[in-house]
């Protein structure tokens, strides 16, 4: 694993970097999968016991980033646009195994897809109007996929969205600083949908929030 990047100013007010780094998430046993194989069915273990182990996934990110703020300090601005590309990807399964008495055993385990992707762009920005108020914003896309996914009971997830990657997250935040001991705040955001897990078809709504507090 490592990373390399490259940062270039060519103003005071603005600045650009591109990174590019390799990661890794260790493999190992799914030692309940395997624990459970003795009380199970033979053909069931056999069958099973292949997916024993889960492989390291390794990760491949490339990042293209600006940043910028006013002469005074004032505004703030930020944008990063990123690929990355994920081989062997570890994976959340289940499967429930039927025993010699009748009884089933409910196992969860990790596998591995063969490829994905994440993709997308992340901006965030601030602004301070007057002394006592500031405004925040973010917006972040997300394009992440299965390229090439079989799971363990046969279900083609090949080009299927990732579990918790909503596509669309944004945020509106503003503060005011009403005295040196008072202030308020408000924040909005809002977020798309997307699957709960690999495992069922379930989607979470989309959904926004309006939250807001006073303290003292």
């Amino acid at each position: 694993s490592g990373r390399l990047g490259l940062d270039w100013t060519p103003a005071r007010n603005h600045s650009f970097y591109i990174g590019v780094s390799r990661g890794v998430r260790a493999g190992g046993p799914n030692s309940s999968l395997l624990a459970s194989l003795p009380s199970v069915q033979l053909n069931v273990a056999s069958t099973l016991a292949a997916l024993g182990i889960f492989e390291d996934e390794s990760l491949l990110n490339t990042e293209l980033g600006w940043r910028w703020q006013s002469a005074e300090g004032s505004a703030r601005s930020a944008l990063t646009l990123f690929s990355m590309e994920r081989k062997d990807q570890q994976v959340r399964q289940s499967v429930t195994l039927p025993r010699d008495d009748g009884s089933t055993l409910f196992i969860d385990f990790t596998d591995n897809a063969a490829r994905g992707h994440n993709r997308g762009l992340e901006w965030q920005g601030s602004w301070m109007p007057r002394s006592d108020v500031q405004v925040n914003a973010t917006l972040g896309y997300l394009r992440a996929r299965f390229d090439d996914y079989t799971t363990a009971a046969g279900t083609d997830l090949s080009g299927r969205a990732q579990p918790q990657a909503p596509e669309w997250m944004g945020s509106l935040g503003l503060t005011w600083q009403v005295t040196s001991q008072w202030f308020a705040r408000a924040d909005w955001t809002a977020m798309d949908s997307y699957f709960f897990s690999d495992r069922h078809s379930t989607l979470s709504p989309s959904r926004q929030l309006l939250n807001g507090r006073i303290e003292w």
